[in-house]
């Protein structure tokens, strides 16, 4: 059975002060009653500590008084004491297994120490004794999705939303959810019951923004964004995601106005400073960009990106041994194909070609199917006039995308070899992939001439010369 909770002449005490209870704790030192009293009183004065001593004093005097646990409870759930919070509940329940109010805070109190399944246990055993509070389901679901039980979460939201129609929370955390799942007309669908009973819920308008935005309608997103700020003009999110958008639109004013509101509204964090840089530097304004993405990394140092766009920014304005400190600096946080195939670039541009080599080869490593990146170390190879190994890159490039540019090299290369044959063969293929190149014909009259092939060098000649009059032709 229950544990009796008061005395019968309770509503003695109901609604006295501190100092009533206290003195007529000071007559009756052995009632139990008053002490239970004004621990509720203390509770509402935020009292707690106080509010602990009075319902351990309850307690020492009624082991089986299953209120004075519970609400002990309550109170250490205040102090974030939830150790403390399941031992009382726990206490409560093996006297009244029925407890209700103490399956709910133990549950609760499980969920903040991440023990999910037992808040799941729990919160169901609260709605065996009480089906139809609403909120125990929404309290489950949340539980069931930090579990990763997507399905049961929507289920306990729905629950809920039957039992309160009119809740637009349930319907705002069941759109969180279906959003998670890529349940996006759903998800629109919750957000907009939320705004119609609640038509000032700023978060409901930005996040239906958001999915708007993930399927890429953006002017539906935009105008979610702007309802948004109409409703609260300090919302950073909105300013930052509409951001989003005007940079999408090319409206990088807009852009620059409204990253420089998400700064000025949260100045610690990276994120004004890192997408403000990325506008300027689109704007070729690197030097602001490289002050951006400067502060960026003062305000979150282990951010590989950051040190990766101000690299790219300071190899724009020719800074190359600060270039190379960026890029290395973003290895080293995340070593990706693109990193090292532009610090190769800049070493390129300090004529460091071995060095440059090695992070085409890194960049191979990490991304085998990217052409480019043998094209380039294959131009690198040519540059030192290791020309076999640049054929082999070369070939690599052409078996992965067969460009024109990457036959006329690889052509000259054959050429430097004495694989005169080779070398036209490659140059015809150039000549195919880009007809009107100029260049092409001329250095196939080239390899032509090399092969004492003078009647189809002389043809490729006057070929060049009617294409690019730059090309010249010296008759007779």
């Amino acid at each position: 059975m229950r544990g009796e909770s008061v005395t019968d002449n309770s509503l003695d005490y109901q609604g006295a002060t501190i100092e009533e209870l206290s003195a007529m704790i000071a007559a009756e030192p052995e009632n139990e009653t008053p002490y239970y009293y004004r621990a509720a009183a203390y509770c509402e004065q935020w009292q707690y500590e106080e509010a602990i001593m009075d319902y351990t004093t309850v307690l020492e005097m009624n082991s089986y008084h299953t209120d004075a646990y519970y609400h002990r409870a309550v109170v250490y759930a205040k102090l974030n004491m939830y150790d403390a919070v399941i031992l009382d509940c726990s206490m409560a329940l093996d006297i009244d297994p029925e407890y209700a109010g103490a399956y709910l805070e133990r549950a609760a109190a499980y969920y903040e120490q991440q023990r999910y399944d037992k808040a799941v246990i729990d919160y169901g055993n609260f709605i065996q004794l009480r089906p139809e509070f609403a909120a125990a389901y929404d309290f489950r679901a949340s539980a069931y999705r930090a579990l990763g039980e997507y399905e049961a979460a929507i289920a306990d939201y729905s629950r809920a939303i039957e039992l309160a129609p009119e809740a637009a929370g349930s319907y705002y955390q069941r759109a969180a959810v279906y959003r998670q799942q890529l349940l996006y007309p759903a998800a629109i669908d919750d957000y907009t019951r939320v705004i119609e009973l609640e038509p000032q819920h700023a978060d409901a308008y930005f996040n239906r923004g958001l999915v708007y935005d993930e399927q890429k309608q953006y002017q539906k997103a935009l105008a979610d964004y702007q309802q948004t700020i109409a409703i609260n003009l300090e919302y950073s999110g909105a300013y930052y995601h509409r951001a989003g958008i005007y940079c999408g639109q090319g409206d990088f004013e807009s852009a620059l106005a409204d990253y420089s509101k998400v700064i000025e509204l949260s100045p610690d964090d990276f994120g004004g400073y890192y997408r403000r840089g990325a506008v300027y530097q689109a704007q070729k304004r690197f030097r602001q960009a490289i002050a951006d993405y400067t502060r960026a990394i003062e305000l979150e140092p282990e951010l590989a990106a950051c040190y990766y766009y101000r690299a790219t920014a300071y190899h724009e304005l020719n800074c190359y041994q600060e270039a190379v400190g960026d890029y290395t600096r973003a290895i080293e946080l995340e070593p990706r194909a693109i990193a090292y195939y532009y610090r190769a670039a800049v070493y390129r541009e300090l004529d460091l070609l071995a060095e440059a080599i090695t992070d085409y080869g890194q960049a191979i490593s990490l991304e085998p199917a990217d052409a480019d990146y043998y094209f380039y170390r294959g131009s690198a190879y040519q540059q030192l006039g290791e020309h076999q190994q640049a054929v082999a890159d070369y070939s690599r490039a052409i078996e992965l995308d067969a460009q024109a540019a990457v036959y006329h090299y690889r052509a000259e290369c054959y050429y430097a070899l004495g694989n005169y044959a080779a070398a036209i063969t490659d140059y015809s293929r150039a000549i195919e992939l880009e007809p009107d190149s100029a260049e092409a014909y001329y250095q196939r009259a080239m390899a032509y001439f090399a092969n004492r092939r003078f009647e189809e060098a002389m043809a490729d000649i006057d070929r060049a010369w009617e294409i690019d009059p730059a090309y010249g032709r010296t008759d007779g």
